[in-house]
């Protein structure tokens, strides 16, 4: 039951924040219910190449407010007293999604843009399933034009366990009030063909710093 595995492995890591990409779940389907977490879904009518769906929870230890959302992402605004950021989860499509592909990274690229003109110091989190190898990846964040950092791996890590392993999955950030330790890869979620890519993020303030569990798969 791939609904108790989820649930085991959101205890087991303690995670504060997980998306999910590809659920294949469609509009007709029920709400997912988590215990202690509050979940947002973006489904689509149909499953088909470009629309799976992505689902994103939030630990209710946290306040979180939906800000935006599309086909292909969620955004989330996320506080905790008086501090906040803005968390992105994105399923960007592979090249063969009718188009899909170059939809959605433009629809983000705009997006990111937009977060940062309205918010001077915007703490930003943005994760998921990109479908760009490391080197492509650059490339796009340079075309965005906004300082995203990427959370580091392991060189030899692997995110996707087909096609011989590689790296697809990521998590970016920007904001001067986050701080990422380096990210690790989990193998132990089973319910999916992607490896957990797990980080912690420290919250820098004038009053103390808090850390927050996050994970993209």
């Amino acid at each position: 039951d791939k609904r108790t595995q989820l649930i085991g492995f959101l205890s087991e890591e303690n995670v504060d924040v997980l998306g999910l990409q590809e659920t294949r779940r469609t509009a007709d389907m029920e709400p997912i219910h988590i215990p202690n977490y509050e979940v947002f879904e973006s489904k689509p009518e149909k499953v088909g190449r470009g629309s799976l769906g992505i689902a994103l929870f939030i630990h209710k230890n946290l306040k979180s407010e939906r800000l935006d959302g599309s086909e292909n992402m969620i955004w989330v605004r996320v506080r905790r007293s008086n501090k906040s950021f803005i968390v992105c989860n994105v399923y960007i499509p592979t090249a063969n999604a009718n188009g899909k592909q170059s939809e959605t990274k433009k629809e983000l690229k705009n997006k990111i843009k937009t977060y940062c003109k309205q918010e001077e110091n915007c703490n930003l989190i943005i994760l998921g399933d990109f479908n760009m190898r490391p080197s492509i990846l650059k490339n796009w964040i340079r075309s965005v034009g906004v300082p995203l950092e990427t959370v580091k791996l392991d060189e030899n890590a692997i995110t996707f366990r087909g096609q011989n392993g590689s790296v697809i999955d990521y998590i970016l950030y920007k904001g001067p009030n986050l701080y990422f330790i380096s990210g690790s890869v989990s193998n132990e979620f089973e319910i999916s063909d992607h490896n957990a890519l797990l980080a912690t993020v420290e919250y820098y303030s004038n009053v103390r710093r808090e850390v927050v569990k996050q994970v993209n798969r």
